[in-house]
């Protein structure tokens, strides 16, 4: 497996095949399809990201009726119902501090954002 950085892959075009929480809620593992390493367009086949030691974690929910209005941001109580990825179509890292998932849920096809404050990761691929 390879060690990759946060900023270096997309997985916009994968399925993301797993999300679970560390038994202690002090760790996620988001498992997808595979991964593209952005420089140089490298395919990998299945890939970990195990993200722990987050002093935050902040999941919402982007609600809107209809996509010509504006709609509004639900929280969601991630420890006790957490929605997870179908795709994960944006990965931004701010300043190595803060990293901010954006993508499709696979509960309620709705837009979900996962935003970590002071965190760790490890990145592997196949």
């Amino acid at each position: 497996m390879e060690q990759l950085k946060m900023d270096e892959i997309s997985l916009a075009d994968f399925r993301i095949k797993e999300i679970s929480l560390g038994e202690n809620h002090d760790e996620i593992t988001i498992v997808s399809e595979g991964a593209i390493r952005i420089n140089d367009l490298t395919k990998f086949k299945e890939t970990h990201i195990k993200i722990k030691n987050w002093k935050k974690l902040n999941v919402s929910k982007y609600i809107t009726k209809d996509p010509s209005t504006d709609g509004y941001y639900l929280k969601i109580d991630w420890m006790n119902n957490l929605e997870t990825f179908d795709f994960i179509q944006e990965i931004l890292l701010k300043e190595e501090t803060t990293l901010v998932l954006n993508g499709f849920s696979k509960e309620s096809d709705g837009w979900l954002t996962y935003r970590f404050d002071e965190f760790e990761y490890e990145i592997k691929t196949t």
